[in-house]
């Protein structure tokens, strides 16, 4: 069964916008298939050399989701976007799908931003560009309005799908 599960929410995202674990897997396809805001993002990146990988693992607090430059060169540039989840397969404790869709939104925004940023190839070079153009939130934790307006557009639009 989780075969199932995963293959289809891998068929479904992408070849640039990828997951392999069944439960973001499966949030990461719907949001998609409902959010103009994402298929909008998702275009952009797909047009790209950049390389989108959706998973668990920690995020620096207070995030409750982040971005971070798994490697590349001029040719191939890869991220990732870690959700905080437990490890047991199957398991969202925690996570709503509707909140999950945001953070995805948002984090999305930030993957096509560095789409089209070919100077950022590294940890170096992304903090770089987002300490040059986003906004400091404290800490480590660098945003811009861009994302922000992203994970909101996505919210509006699920309210909007709960009133019809």
């Amino acid at each position: 069964m989780w075969a199932l599960v995963v293959a289809a929410s891998v068929a479904l995202t992408p070849p640039h916008v990828r997951s392999t674990d069944p439960v973001i897997g499966a949030v990461l396809a719907d949001t998609i298939q409902h959010s103009a805001v994402v298929r909008d993002l998702v275009d952009t990146i797909e047009r790209s050399n950049l390389i989108v990988y959706l998973a668990r693992g920690d995020c620096p607090r207070p995030a409750i989701a982040c971005l971070m430059m798994a490697g590349g060169s001029a040719d191939v540039r890869y991220v990732r976007i870690n959700f905080p989840l437990p490890d047991e397969p199957g398991r969202a404790r925690g996570w709503r799908p509707s909140e999950m869709s945001v953070s995805i939104a948002h984090e999305l925004q930030h993957a096509a931003e560095i789409a089209q940023w070919p100077e950022v190839v590294d940890a170096a070079s992304l903090q770089a560009a987002y300490v040059g153009r986003g906004v400091d939130c404290g800490g480590k934790h660098l945003d811009t309005h861009a994302a922000i307006g992203a994970g909101n557009a996505r919210r509006a639009e699920l309210v909007r799908a709960r009133r019809h």
